[in-house]
């Protein structure tokens, strides 16, 4: 089979050709072992013929690099946020159980007070 040069119409009937062939790749995930991903692939290709002739490694391949293409790093970014959001949601709460320790030690140490001070009171009377 001769290499083939995608251009951008094949890339569209690629996405297509993926979005009807769906169904495969779910079933793939399903029953693993009586399918496999490089079914679903073959399918693909299948559904391209005879306008492109490729393999289903090519159309993996050539989705890989879409994806890639059409990325432009806003996933990067919303990782970045999410992680900056978690960090800062456990700094918090880390930060308000250390103030709850800290006023349950001053109440116990103002009750400890109201009850020497009770004490003096008894002593005195």
């Amino acid at each position: 089979m001769k290499f083939h040069s995608w251009t951008e119409e094949d890339d569209s009937k690629l996405k297509v050709a993926i979005r009807d062939c769906q169904p495969i790749f779910d079933h793939y995930k399903e029953q693993g072992k009586t399918y496999s991903e490089a079914n679903a692939w073959d399918a693909i290709a299948g559904r391209l013929l005879p306008d492109i002739c490729v393999t289903g490694a090519a159309c993996r391949r050539r989705y890989e690099k879409i994806k890639e293409k059409e990325s432009s790093g806003w996933e990067e970014t919303i990782e970045k946020v999410e992680a900056y959001e978690r960090g800062l949601a456990e700094t918090t709460f880390d930060g308000v159980s250390e103030l709850l320790g800290n006023v349950d030690a001053i109440f116990d140490a103002i009750r400890d007070i109201r009850e020497e001070i009770r004490e003096l009171k008894d002593l005195w009377k």
